[in-house]
């Protein structure tokens, strides 16, 4: 037996996210209330340079109050397509370009509560538009930009620098995609 919906209302949005509620018959056949968070869809990219390093943001999150090196990233806005939406949220938020990509993957952010799927791409000779490498968003909480050879990436995760779970989890499909195997000495 899988999840019946046998109705469905929204009960609060705002032009980020609609919050639903389903009356629901579960797996089990038990008759309840199901909560849904829905949210676009995230591209998330490792964008590297010609060196190999990888292009993060520090970014002060809202919701949880911790300052962090991200991923350049964001929602899929309707009509845009995942290329697009990457090519304007490296412009947007590191102030960046690049020349090729290729998919990495697609995940299930939090699938438990939202309708959000993640696409992660990997972006191939990135580059900062001008000299500067400041980041445009500051409205975001956005403050910075910088490359960041994989070792030092690795070496922030380890630490909770970087501790955003898309920008890990990119990073991670990254190392699968490319074979890539770390030996660090402990």
């Amino acid at each position: 037996m899988k999840w019946q919906t046998l109705g469905s209302k929204i009960v609060y949005k705002n032009p980020w996210i609609r919050v639903r509620e389903d009356d629901i018959i579960n797996p089990s056949g038990k008759k309840g209330i199901y909560g849904v968070v829905e949210i676009p869809d995230g591209v998330f990219i490792v964008a590297l340079n010609k060196k190999g390093d990888i292009l993060l943001v520090k970014q002060h999150r809202y919701c949880t109050k911790i300052i962090s090196w991200e991923l350049p990233g964001g929602g899929l806005k309707k009509g845009n397509s995942i290329e697009l939406q990457a090519r304007e949220e490296m412009k947007e938020e590191a102030g960046a370009i690049f020349q090729s990509f290729e998919l990495l993957g697609t995940t299930q952010t939090q699938p438990g509560v939202t309708t959000q799927i993640d696409h992660f791409l990997l972006a191939h000779n990135a580059k900062f538009i001008e000299t500067s490498s400041k980041a445009t968003q500051q409205d975001e909480g956005i403050s910075s930009a910088a490359f960041f050879p994989i070792n030092k990436v690795l070496h922030m995760i380890d630490k909770g620098d970087l501790s955003h779970g898309q920008s890990i989890t990119a990073i991670m499909l990254y190392f699968s995609k490319k074979n890539l195997i770390l030996s660090r000495a402990t």
